[in-house]
């Protein structure tokens, strides 16, 4: 089966040399750059969006325009990774692992986030943090979409846990499926609040809610999750022995 992870990427960084590895430059449209051969700017796309979207724009363009059989995303420095008890001893995922983490279940996602939510819920964090009202507006919409998910919507948002940074790797077909009920939720929202008018990081709002969205989408279709660990790289910290530590190099 043909596997692709994505890599989202908005500035030159290391990237495992796996071949299931698929480096995308997000928000590409316009600019020049020979550091990624790869971009959301091409085919159906909506890489003008990236500045509001975040790496939904990447998303969005693996769906209308990439074929596959198992698809999968990670940031340029988030990744899935085994982890056997000290920050040096990890193991990005290579092909194998993936197909095994599958074996059973509908689709990887990172271990739950519980600090964030441990006084308060996914609700009241998003509240806290961005615009509750963004969130209240996501529900009416869903309501007029499809009501069947607003119980879920009421779980997700009543929880003290989430899977979060919009990472995953699943079946295409499955991610199909995601892709053609969230963007409409989103297309929807952008009529109905001034986004575009806030600072920078309040700007990225469709990229925050698609976070807690996913979460919905997964309770309501009762998919079986395999919960990963993510490592978080940061290239001047582990610049000495990266190379020697970690899958692909």
């Amino acid at each position: 089966m043909d596997m692709k992870i994505l890599v989202t990427m908005h500035k030159p960084h290391w990237t495992p040399r796996a071949n299931i590895y698929y480096p995308i430059y997000c928000g590409r449209q316009g600019k020049q750059v020979d550091w990624c051969d790869v971009g959301d700017d091409t085919g159906e796309n909506i890489s003008a969006k990236n500045p509001y979207y975040s790496e939904l724009t990447g998303i969005y363009w693996a769906w209308k325009n990439l074929s596959c059989d198992i698809i999968g995303l990670c940031h340029y420095r988030r990744y899935f990774a085994q982890n056997w008890g000290g920050i040096k001893n990890f193991k990005i995922l290579d092909e194998e692992n993936y197909y095994y983490a599958l074996r059973g279940y509908d689709i990887v996602l990172p271990t739950p986030e519980t600090g964030a939510f441990e006084h308060e819920t996914v609700l009241e964090q998003y509240a806290n943090i961005h615009n509750r009202k963004d969130i209240m507006l996501v529900r009416d919409i869903i309501q007029a979409q499809d009501a069947q998910y607003i119980p879920y919507f009421d779980a997700t948002m009543n929880a003290h846990a989430a899977y979060i940074y919009n990472m995953f790797c699943t079946y295409k077909a499955t991610f199909d499926a995601y892709c053609e009920w969230l963007f409409p939720i989103l297309f929807e929202l952008e009529r109905h609040i001034d986004y575009k008018n806030r600072e920078s990081y309040q700007r990225r709002v469709f990229g925050f809610i698609s976070e807690r969205l996913l979460n919905v989408w997964v309770r309501k279709n009762h998919l079986r999750v395999r919960e990963v660990n993510v490592i978080s790289i940061d290239e001047h910290k582990f610049k000495r022995w990266i190379q020697k530590m970690v899958f692909g190099s």
